[in-house]
């Protein structure tokens, strides 16, 4: 099925198929495979839809309380950190995927660790937050940021000992969550292009420059994100 034609499709295996006929009296929800909002092109819709569209989809409570505290940490922690324009202005957002089931060929650890300290120094962001499911690489950007007088923390670091508890309660993706909302808040952003959670991530905070953008996040850059890669795997397979 191409989805130029989807909606002529769609509608025939309800009718002809599965002998439904929704109205406004009576409609049906139809639940679709996740794989499949991979492989509908958002450009195929208006730019209203596409800049909008993402919204839908509301962050667990807890997850977005957990992110809140954080936040509310860097602010505590640091006096030159404030919140600016939807921005958290003086800590960088770093999103470090290097866990084993990373596809063969993505950039390594030490890559992008050694780009990410380069950009924090280059832009005098001297704060970074990390997010990662790899405690060791945690550790090491935290040693090799040192000498550099750059401060790396997580949620790990930023919460108290009973919070922490909270936190190990939600499942992985919720935990996801919770570093997705505090990197869409940051200053500026680095990620890895390889990856579908740092790119959607690039995506949605371009809005924040033109939330009516004709245009989206151009791989490698924009004024507050940047990612690594040689190429962007994205650029017409999700929404921001």
């Amino acid at each position: 099925m191409h989805a130029d034609t989807f909606r002529q499709d769609f509608d025939k295996h309800l009718n002809s198929d599965l002998k439904l006929y929704p109205s406004i009296q009576k409609p049906i929800i139809v639940r679709l495979s996740h794989k499949h909002m991979f492989q509908w092109p958002p450009s195929l819709d208006s730019v209203e839809f596409i800049n909008t569209f993402g919204r839908l989809i509301k962050f667990n409570p807890d997850t977005r309380a957990m992110a809140s505290v954080i936040v509310s940490r860097l602010l505590q922690n640091t006096s030159s950190l404030s919140i600016t324009n939807k921005l958290t202005t003086g800590y960088m957002g770093l999103h470090i995927r290097s866990e084993s089931d990373a596809p063969r060929g993505w950039l390594s650890f030490d890559y992008q660790a050694k780009r990410a300290l380069e950009m924090s120094i280059e832009e005098d962001l001297r704060h970074v937050y990390l997010a990662t499911g790899q405690e060791s690489a945690f550790t090491k950007l935290r040693d090799a940021a040192k000498p550099h007088n750059i401060s790396i923390e997580s949620k790990w670091t930023l919460l108290t000992p009973q919070e922490v508890g909270w936190l190990q309660e939600l499942t992985f993706d919720q935990m996801a969550e919770v570093d997705y909302l505090v990197l869409s808040l940051s200053q500026k952003f680095v990620g890895l292009s390889d990856s579908s959670f740092s790119a959607q991530l690039a995506l949605k905070r371009h809005l924040f420059i033109d939330e009516w953008s004709q245009t989206p996040f151009q791989h490698p850059k924009d004024s507050i994100s940047f990612l690594h890669g040689k190429g962007f795997l994205y650029p017409d397979m999700i929404w921001p």
